[in-house]
C-alpha cells in the first residue's frame, strides 16, 4: 500500500509456483454460491428418486403376485365355469331339475318312458347351454391371462427413478464442467491498474 507521497507502507506477497494461467485465482464467490445451490438441488433430486423407487417397489410387491397368477391361471372363476358336473352350470340348472323331478313325481298315469325322456331332454338342454358358453369362458380366460401379462409389463414401465437420478447427475456434471473464472495475467494486471487508479483518486 502507498500513501499520497507514493511511499511504500505495507507489502504482503508470496512466490507462486504453478501454471501461469491459474495464478489469478479460482472460482468467484458467485460461482461458489451457484455450485453450492446446484449441489443442494442435486441432493433433493436424488432423495426424490430414492423415495419414488421405494414406493414403486412396494407397489410392485403387492401387485406382481396377482398379475403373475392371472397370467398363469386366468380368473378364479374359470375352473368353476368349466366344471360341468358341479360348477356354475350345474348349480344354475339344479333348481330347474329339482322342480322337474317334483312335477314328474307328482304326476300319475304318465306314458311309459315319459319320465326318462323328460330328464334326457332336460340334460340335453343343459349341455347345449354349457357348450354355447364354453367358447366365451375360454376366451374370457385368455383375455384375463393377457391382462395379467399386460399388468406385469405395466409394472416394468412404471415411473422409474432414472429421470431423477439423471437430472442429479447432469447437475453434478454441470458443476464439474463449470467455466470457473481464472483471470490469469491479464486479470491481475487489470486489477493492479484498477487499484492504482483508485489510490490516485
Amino acid at each position: 500500500m502507498t500513501g499520497s507521497g507514493m511511499e511504500e507502507l505495507f507489502r504482503d506477497e508470496f512466490e507462486y509456483e504453478g501454471p501461469l494461467e491459474l495464478c489469478g485465482g479460482g472460482p468467484s464467490a458467485a460461482q461458489n454460491r451457484a455450485a453450492d445451490s446446484q449441489t443442494a438441488i442435486n441432493k433433493q433430486l436424488a432423495d426424490v428418486a430414492q423415495q419414488n423407487e421405494n414406493y414403486t417397489e412396494a407397489q410392485r410387491n403387492k401387485t406382481t403376485p396377482f398379475y403373475g397368477d392371472l397370467m398363469k391361471n386366468g380368473p378364479d372363476y374359470t375352473n368353476a365355469a368349466l366344471d360341468y358336473a358341479g360348477g356354475t352350470n350345474a348349480r344354475a340348472y339344479a333348481p330347474a331339475r329339482a322342480a322337474l323331478l317334483q312335477r314328474l313325481g307328482q304326476s300319475t298315469g304318465l306314458p311309459s318312458g315319459y319320465r326318462d325322456q323328460a330328464l334326457t331332454d332336460f340334460d340335453e338342454q343343459r349341455a347345449q347351454g354349457y357348450d354355447s358358453n364354453l367358447t366365451g369362458i375360454l376366451a374370457d380366460r385368455q383375455a384375463a391371462r393377457e391382462r395379467g401379462a399386460a399388468g406385469l409389463m405395466g409394472e416394468a414401465q412404471q415411473a422409474n427413478p432414472l429421470g431423477y437420478y439423471g437430472a442429479a447427475t447432469q447437475g453434478n456434471t454441470s458443476i464439474l464442467n463449470a467455466n470457473l473464472r481464472k483471470p490469469g495475467v491479464g486479470g491481475i494486471i487489470g486489477g493492479v491498474l484498477g487499484g492504482a487508479s483508485s489510490a490516485f483518486a
